[in-house]
């Protein structure tokens, strides 16, 4: 005889060996449970990792020989799960199965998608998604070229300069200026979008007149529209930097640039907090996603401490660019590891994680953009690869587009317009 029931399972607590902060390996999966009710022994069951088009237990990484005990209502340790499915049984001492289809869950995940729209770019960094114009801008940095990704055309446009760049930031009201990075030097660049030469391009402020080999790498503008940027030493190798040479820097609504914090590694991702009392930072030799209290009014940050540490967690590779999400989460690219790592920005919890394996390991940042804002652009880079790992990394060096992320980002602060 077959029952079919929609029931509440309450399990044991799973060992610590199921449980871990990363998600990125049970997307597309389903639970398969094998009962054996003998002599009402304690059943077996097992997670099975079969192909399915509904996911299931966003925070747990599960393995197919891993078992569990069913709990009883006297137990402290429960973890109860809504089932949605069916349990067919039929005579006692017959192996059956319950198929679980359908699990609520406080967050609806679904499952990405990774397209490449972006061919061979050298190392692509500074992503920054236009709403008003609706297309991309990031920088090839050792390509020596700014670009302008149009989806709408499926285009990509690019200039090319005389030095390294690593950031470029739109002008507000000005259509075709933007404040980048040239070196040691921020600067305005005027350039249509289209042709293969500038307009202008005009240096405003030099930096670390001491370390002529220095540079500036990421650059972001706080809510108030300040741009706050960093430097890095000198790195004759992929990977090989001087330590301690770089700092922290802000450029005020006066124009004037502020020192604020020293012996920096290799300055990177920067983001804020919602509520605009947070400023999350990333010195990628740190191997750690750091908070300061950031004081909105005074354009100041203090009481740095880390909210995230990659070694503790057991994540190779070093941090590097980061954006947020309507929530106030971060989403940070690992560079040399081949990931983003979603991270509850209040905890420090790692919420996921996108697996970029087999497809590039040289991740470098990320920006939300689209219509709607949920869609994950994400650049990567080439450079110190060997044939080898080339050859593994079939995308290296791709612009991406991430979809079906069930989040939406947060609008981009563009540069106000200064005398």
């Amino acid at each position: 005889m077959v029952r079919v029931i929609s029931s509440i399972l309450l399990l044991r607590k799973l060992p610590e060996t199921l449980v871990t902060s990363s998600s990125a390996n049970c997307h597309n999966k389903y639970l398969e449970v094998a009962c054996n009710p003998i002599n009402g022994q304690a059943h077996t069951y097992t997670f099975s990792n079969q192909t399915h088009n509904q996911p299931f237990l966003p925070s747990l990484n599960i393995n197919n020989s891993s078992t569990f005990t069913p709990a009883t209502l006297e137990d402290e340790q429960l973890v109860t799960f809504g089932v949605l499915g069916f349990v067919a049984l039929l005579n006692i001492g017959i192996r059956t199965l319950l198929v679980v289809q359908h699990l609520t869950s406080t967050s609806s995940e679904m499952s990405y998608k990774i397209e490449v729209v972006v061919k061979n770019i050298l190392l692509g960094e500074g992503p920054h998604w236009s709403a008003e114009k609706q297309e991309l801008i990031y920088v090839d940095l050792p390509g020596k070229h700014v670009h302008r990704y149009v989806p709408a055309t499926g285009k990509d446009y690019s200039v090319g300069l005389n030095g390294r760049v690593t950031f470029v930031i739109p002008i507000e009201s000005e259509k075709n200026k933007y404040v980048i990075s040239l070196e040691r030097d921020i600067a305005v660049l005027e350039w249509d979008g289209v042709s293969h030469e500038y307009t202008s391009l005009k240096t405003i402020h030099t930096v670390e007149h001491d370390y002529p080999k220095n540079r500036f790498n990421d650059a972001k503008c706080d809510p108030q529209g300040r741009i706050w940027t960093g430097t890095m030493g000198d790195e004759p190798t992929p990977g090989n930097v001087d330590p301690g040479k770089g700092n922290i820097y802000c450029l005020d609504l006066e124009g004037k640039l502020n020192l604020h914090v020293d012996k920096i590694g290799i300055s990177n991702g920067l983001a804020w907090s919602k509520d605009s009392t947070k400023f999350f930072y990333i010195d990628s030799v740190a191997y750690s996603v750091d908070v300061f209290d950031f004081n909105a009014a005074a354009g100041t940050i203090s009481n740095r401490r880390v909210l995230f540490d990659l070694k503790k967690h057991g994540i190779s590779g070093l941090p590097d660019g980061m954006c947020t999400d309507i929530d106030g989460n971060l989403w940070v690219a690992v560079y040399m590891g081949g990931k983003i790592l979603h991270l509850d920005s209040k905890t420090g919890n790692l919420i996921k994680i996108i697996d970029f394996t087999g497809r590039a390991s040289k991740i470098t940042s990320a920006a939300f953009g689209g219509p709607n804002l949920d869609e994950l652009y994400v650049t990567s880079a080439t450079l110190g690869l060997s044939p080898e790992q080339l050859a593994i990394d079939k995308d290296a060096g791709a612009l991406f587009k991430i979809t079906n992320l069930g989040t939406r980002g947060a609008s981009a602060v563009k540069v106000p317009i200064r005398n």
